[in-house]
C-alpha cells in the first residue's frame, strides 16, 4: 500500500529528502518506489521533477488537446539535469498541479479520481487551510493554480476560517466544504446518538431513576435481587406440584458477597415468591428469560413516569419500555399468592385473556427513610400494554362508574402533563367508541366476559380497562407513519395489520370488517382488591350521599355487571 502524502499550508523546504520518500503524487500518479538507497539519493528528485513537468501521459495529452493548449514537450533522455545542490523538495513539490489530502490507510486505486474530477480541481485557484479547523479525513485541499495556458495565477483567491466555518471567495469552493461539513456534523451527531443509546443515558418515558435520585437505593436493589434470583431457575424445569405455589427463596446482598449472591453496593434482604410458577408463567406469555433479564438488569436503568397515585405506589418503567415494576401493598401482595394457583390455570387456558400479565412477585427489606428503619416493600413485575416507540394519542382508564372519575385536561395541560389519562366521564363526554366491526367485536367482547367472570369468582373488584388510542393520520401527519399507507386509509395491507397486532394492537374496522386508521391497546390492570370489610365499609360510606351505581366500591358481582355493560356499550354496534 503506498503512502499518500498530506499537505499542510506550505511544504517545509528545510525537510530531508527521506521525510517525502514513499509518498504519492496523486494528481500525475507518480510513486517512488521503496527501495534501499532511494530514500537518500537527492539525484532521484531530479528524474521526479523531469517527469512532473514533462507529464507525459495519455490522459493529460487528451486534456490539453480538448481545452485547446499546447501539449508540454517531452524533454530528451540526455537532457541536462540541474545539480542536485539546487534542487529542493519544496521545488520539486511547486511544479506539480496540485495535491489532494487522503487517509493514509488507502490504497492508489482508492485515492485515485476520475479524469472530468481532476480536471476541476486543477482549475481552481490555491487553498490553504488551518491545522486545527480540518473537516475531516476527506477534506480536499487544493495546492496552487494550474500551470494551464489561460489561468490567473497572479491573483489567485484564498480560503480563511472563521469561527470554525471556511470561507471563500470561489463559489464552487465553498458549496463543497459547507456540504462537506455539513455531512460531517451529521455523522458526528448520529455517532453520538449511538453511544448515547449504547452507554444507556437514555430512556423512552419519565424521569431517569440515576444515581442521587430519591428511589435510586430501591431501584438498584430490585433490579439486582431479579437478576440473581430468575438466573437460579436456569434449570431445566419440572413439573409443578403443591408446594410450588407457596415456596419462597430468601437471598442476602452485601458488599463482600457469598457463594449464592455476588457483592452489591448496599445491604439488603430479597424474597422471591413461588418462582418455579412465575417461570412457567413467563412461558405461557412466551417471554424468554435471556430477553426478561435482558430488559431489565443489562444497563441497570429504570424510568420513573409521574408521581405515586392514590394507592400509593411507584411504577417504574424498564429502559426499553417492555416491563413495568409496581410497588403494591401487604393487602395486594397476599390477594396475589392467594390467587396464584387459579390465575396460573386461568392463563394456561386463555392464553388470550385480556387481564395483565404479571412475571413475578418479590419483596425487599431495606433500611429507608430518615431513621434508616428496616421497610419492606412488596412489588411485582408486569408487561406494559403500550408498546415502546409509539405514541398513544388518547389513553383513558374505565371503571363504569362516574363518581370522581373525571380529569381535568386543561389544568393537566397547564401543568405541564403531557401523559395525561383520562377517565370515564371523559369518554362519554368526547362520545368515544371502540370501532370494531362484527368479527373483531365478538372475540374482544366474548374474552372480556370470561375475563370479567373469572375476576367476580376471586372476589376481586375496584378494576378497570386501560385504553390506548394510536390514529394512524394523526401519526403520519406529526411524523413517519408507522406503517405505509395508499390514499385509501383502509387499505392496510396484511403486513402491515400482522407488524400492529404483534405488539397486542387491535387494528380498527367498520362493519365490513374492513380497517379504520385505529389501533387500540387494552388491558385489565389493578386486578388485586378484594372486596374485604374495610370496602363493605367503604360501600355503605359512598352510598350515604350519592347513588350506589355510580361509586367504584361496590359487591364483585355488581361491579362485573356495571364493567361489561359500561364497556360494550362503548363498542361501535354493540348491544348490552
Amino acid at each position: 500500500m503506498a503512502v499518500v502524502m498530506t499537505v499542510e499550508q506550505t511544504l517545509d523546504p528545510q525537510r530531508s529528502t527521506a521525510d517525502y520518500a514513499g509518498e504519492r503524487i496523486t494528481d500525475i500518479g507518480v510513486v517512488i518506489p521503496k527501495t534501499g538507497p532511494i530514500y537518500s539519493n537527492i539525484d532521484k528528485i531530479k528524474n521526479y521533477r523531469s517527469m512532473a513537468e514533462a507529464r507525459p501521459t495519455a490522459e493529460r495529452s487528451e486534456r490539453q488537446a480538448a481545452n485547446g493548449t499546447e501539449a508540454t514537450q517531452t524533454p530528451d533522455e540526455g537532457a541536462e539535469i540541474m545539480d542536485p545542490k539546487d534542487v529542493q523538495p519544496s521545488a520539486v513539490i511547486s511544479q506539480l498541479p496540485g495535491f489532494i489530502r487522503r487517509h493514509s490507510s488507502k490504497t492508489p486505486n482508492e485515492n485515485r479520481k476520475s479524469v472530468p474530477e481532476l480536471e476541476r480541481r486543477q482549475s481552481h485557484p490555491s487553498v490553504t487551510v488551518s491545522e486545527h479547523a480540518r473537516l475531516s479525513q476527506e477534506v480536499k485541499v487544493l495546492a496552487r493554480p494550474s500551470l494551464d495556458r489561460g489561468s490567473s495565477a497572479a491573483n489567485p483567491k484564498r480560503v480563511s476560517v472563521v469561527n470554525g466555518d471556511f470561507i471563500s471567495e470561489d463559489p464552487d469552493i465553498s458549496d463543497e466544504l459547507k456540504r462537506m461539513r455539513d455531512s460531517e456534523k451529521a455523522k458526528r451527531e448520529n455517532k453520538r446518538r449511538m453511544k448515547e443509546l449504547q452507554d444507556g443515558e437514555r430512556v423512552l418515558v419519565g424521569q431517569r431513576v440515576s444515581e442521587g435520585h430519591a428511589n435510586y437505593v430501591m431501584a438498584y436493589d430490585m433490579l439486582t435481587g431479579i437478576r440473581v434470583a430468575v438466573s437460579r431457575c436456569a434449570q431445566v424445569p419440572h413439573r409443578l406440584t403443591d408446594a410450588d405455589f407457596t415456596a419462597t427463596k430468601k437471598l442476602a446482598f452485601d458488599l463482600s458477597g457469598s457463594e449464592i449472591t455476588p457483592s452489591s453496593k448496599y445491604d439488603f434482604k430479597f424474597k422471591d415468591y413461588a418462582p418455579e410458577v412465575f417461570r412457567d408463567l413467563r412461558r405461557l406469555f412466551k417471554l424468554d428469560a435471556a430477553d426478561y433479564l435482558v430488559s431489565l438488569t443489562a444497563k441497570y436503568i429504570l424510568s420513573e413516569q409521574g408521581s405515586p397515585g392514590k394507592s400509593g405506589s411507584f411504577f417504574y418503567y424498564s429502559r426499553d419500555f417492555k416491563f413495568i415494576i409496581k410497588t403494591i401493598h401487604h393487602s395486594e401482595h397476599r390477594q396475589l399468592r392467594t390467587a396464584l394457583r387459579e390465575y396460573h390455570a386461568y392463563v394456561r387456558d386463555n392464553p388470550n385473556t385480556l387481564i395483565s400479565q404479571i412475571y413475578g412477585l418479590h419483596r425487599l427489606k431495606m433500611p429507608w427513610g430518615r431513621d434508616a428503619k428496616v421497610h419492606k416493600v412488596h412489588f411485582l413485575v408486569m408487561n406494559n400494554i403500550f408498546p415502546p416507540f409509539l405514541k398513544m394519542h388518547k389513553q383513558f382508564d374505565l371503571k363504569g362508574s362516574t363518581y370522581g372519575r373525571v380529569m381535568d385536561v386543561p389544568r393537566a395541560l397547564a401543568q405541564g402533563k403531557t401523559n395525561i389519562v383520562m377517565k370515564d366521564v371523559n369518554w362519554l363526554d368526547q362520545n368515544e367508541k371502540l370501532l370494531l366491526g362484527p368479527t373483531k367485536r365478538k372475540t374482544f367482547l366474548t374474552q372480556l366476559r370470561k375475563d370479567v367472570r373469572f375476576l367476580e369468582r376471586l372476589r376481586i373488584m375496584d378494576y378497570s380497562l386501560l385504553v390506548g388510542i394510536h390514529s394512524l393520520d394523526a401519526a403520519a401527519a406529526e411524523t413517519e407513519p408507522l406503517v405505509n399507507l395508499s390514499d385509501n386509509r383502509r387499505m392496510l395491507t396484511a403486513e402491515d395489520v400482522a407488524a400492529l397486532e404483534e405488539e397486542g394492537g387491535i387494528v380498527a374496522t367498520n362493519e365490513q370488517d374492513e380497517h379504520e386508521p385505529f389501533v387500540y391497546y387494552v388491558g385489565i390492570i389493578d386486578c388485586l382488591t378484594h372486596y374485604s370489610w374495610i370496602k363493605r365499609l367503604e360501600t355503605i360510606f359512598r352510598s350515604i350521599g350519592h347513588k350506589k351505581d355510580t361509586i367504584s366500591a361496590i359487591p364483585p358481582i355488581d361491579y362485573g355487571e356495571r364493567f361489561l355493560a359500561f364497556i360494550t356499550d362503548g363498542v361501535s354496534g354493540a348491544t348490552v
